[in-house]
C-alpha cells in the first residue's frame, strides 16, 4: 500500500494534466506531435521538448521552470514504496489534447554526462524500494557511491 500523499502535492491526474497544458501552451499554433523526454534523480533534472509541426519542422521550445516543478511533483506523487519513483518519463501530446505518459523504474537513464553515484544514493533515501526492485545498475552505481568511485563516462 502507498504511503498517504502530502495534502499539497495534486494527484498524479490533475499533475498530468497541469503539464498537458503547459506543453500546450508553449507549442506553436501548428503542432502536430508534442515530445517530452525527463531524467530525474534526486536533484538532478534532464529535462528535453521536441514540438513537430504541419511542415515536418521542430522548433526550438525549451521547457520551463514551471515545467521541471510539476515533472517532480509528479515524480513524487507516483512514487511507490516497492518499486520507488521513476528515473526517466515520456509524455507525448497528440492532437487534439491525448496523453500518452510511460514511466522508467528500471532502466538506467542514459544522463550525458554521467551522473555522480552519490546522487543515486540521495534518490533512494528520499524514494525507498524493495530490494527486488533495485535494478543491476543501480546496485552498481550505490556501490560505487560507497567506494567513492566517480562516474564511469563510457557506462
Amino acid at each position: 500500500m502507498s504511503p498517504p500523499r502530502p495534502p499539497s502535492l495534486p494527484s498524479e491526474d490533475e499533475l498530468r494534466n497541469r503539464i498537458g497544458d503547459l506543453l500546450l501552451a508553449a507549442a506553436p499554433p501548428d503542432w502536430q506531435r508534442i515530445d517530452l523526454k525527463a531524467l530525474m534523480a534526486s536533484t538532478v533534472r534532464d529535462v528535453s521538448l521536441t514540438v513537430v509541426t504541419a511542415d515536418g519542422g521542430s522548433p526550438p521550445v525549451a521547457p520551463t521552470p514551471e515545467l521541471s516543478e510539476d515533472l517532480a511533483r509528479l515524480r513524487q506523487a507516483t512514487a511507490d514504496p516497492e518499486q520507488g519513483a521513476w528515473f526517466s518519463l515520456r509524455f507525448t501530446v497528440d492532437p487534439p489534447r491525448t496523453f500518452q505518459v510511460s514511466y522508467n523504474y528500471l532502466h538506467e537513464p542514459q544522463w550525458v554526462p554521467p551522473v555522480e553515484p552519490a546522487v543515486f544514493v540521495a534518490d533512494l533515501l528520499a524514494f525507498p524500494r524493495a530490494a527486488r526492485h533495485v535494478p543491476r545498475w543501480l546496485a552498481d552505481r550505490l556501490a560505487q557511491a560507497t567506494r567513492g568511485d566517480a562516474p564511469d563516462p563510457a557506462a
